[in-house]
């Protein structure tokens, strides 16, 4: 055989593995859409295709029938439970937060971390040593020393409750540890949410607005305390207002800055018309329509949520937050989910209470401001 003819068989080769390679991905591609249609329509992501989760929701699917926790035992769950209760096992656990961080857009911003012990601390650098130039064989000084912030978040255990009757529990075709999981999963995305905002601090996180902001600004002497944030005064133009709040924030935020606010103050903002009259400054953003369904604000996307009162009425009237909350707010989880079935309260139900200890405290305050207005 040629050396030509070698060469026009490899090329050849190449070619059909090529084309074989792309047919082979194709297919997987289709493969995994279909899983993944398949297990939203069946409102059970990550359940299809995984032992492991199936043999974890089918162990704590017969917890909740029968109080046997014997298998969810036996799955090797990190941890000890105290007595009368069980420990979830983790993949139903991340259902539940997932689920409840998902019906809290101000939760998902929020830098989650996930830790196995209360006693954590978060170390933020307030000021590194600066850079110097030198010449070759120029002496090179120490510059100002590092100095350190701790950060130690407040924390408390979130519980909810759900009932379900005697009857439910014994109909084999009821998705029992789905309901369990729902209506958990709704509880604390309501409890979290208001705990970001708000949260006294007490047996609970220390929220964005738990300490009332001021007009100290990021380099001013003395500095502000960790947990509070500077606001911006509101005047009589709201637009103004707006682009005065995003650019307090120093540019290493901006990149990444959303704003958050209520959905009446949304609906006020969505109504702004320029110095014309003649249109809306908000526009509609149809290029990112997954990411910020409502369009951008100034060029950013915009957090609803209703912890922060409407314009004029929140307190204090601190009512648009404005910042990058994953360099501003930690949420934590400590340790595993615990749940404890009660069938003696309530003769006609049987109750479940899931528990799980959170913690949250803002981690830097120059990365978050507040419109008072």
């Amino acid at each position: 055989m040629k050396a030509t003819e070698i060469g026009d068989s490899l090329s050849a080769l190449g070619d059909s593995v090529e084309m074989f390679k792309r047919d082979h991905d194709r297919k997987h591609d289709r493969l995994q859409n279909r899983v993944e249609h398949l297990e939203r329509s069946q409102a059970t992501a990550g359940i299809i295709g995984s032992r492991a989760k199936h043999k974890a929701r089918k162990a704590f699917d017969n917890f909740a029938r029968t109080g046997d926790d014997a298998e969810m035992k036996a799955m090797s769950i990190a941890g000890g439970a105290a007595a009368g209760e069980a420990l979830v096992p983790e993949v139903i656990r991340d259902q539940i937060t997932d689920k409840a961080l998902a019906q809290s857009p101000i939760a998902q911003a929020v830098r989650r971390t996930r830790v196995s012990t209360s006693d954590y601390a978060h170390l933020v650098n307030l000021r590194g040593q600066a850079a110097a130039w030198s010449a070759e064989a120029g002496t090179r000084s120490e510059g100002a020393s590092t100095q350190f912030r701790e950060i130690r978040p407040t924390h408390g255990e979130l519980y909810a409750v759900v009932g379900v009757t005697r009857w439910l529990l014994q109909d084999s075709q009821f998705d029992v540890a789905d309901l369990i999981m729902r209506n958990a999963a709704d509880q604390f995305s309501k409890s979290i949410e208001a705990a970001i905002i708000s949260g006294s601090g007490s047996n609970r996180p220390t929220g964005l607005l738990n300490t009332d902001p001021n007009t100290i600004g990021d380099d001013d002497s003395p500095q502000r305390t960790q947990d509070i944030l500077q606001y911006v005064s509101g005047t009589a133009d709201l637009a103004d207002d707006l682009i005065t709040l995003f650019f307090t924030l120093k540019n290493e935020y901006r990149s990444n800055a959303a704003f958050a606010m209520s959905s009446t103050t949304l609906a006020a903002i969505r109504k702004l018309r320029d110095s014309s009259g003649s249109g809306y400054l908000w526009q509609q953003n149809l290029a990112q329509g997954m990411d910020a369904p409502d369009g951008l604000l100034l060029g950013k996307n915009v957090i609803t949520t209703e912890e922060l009162g409407a314009s004029g009425q929140s307190p204090s009237n601190f009512s648009i937050l404005c910042g990058d909350f994953v360099q501003g707010y930690e949420l934590i989880e400590i340790g595993p989910m615990a749940i404890v079935r009660d069938e003696v309260t309530d003769r006609g139900r049987v109750l479940f209470y899931i528990s799980q200890r959170f913690g949250g405290r803002i981690v830097d305050n120059d990365a978050v401001k507040v419109l008072q207005a």
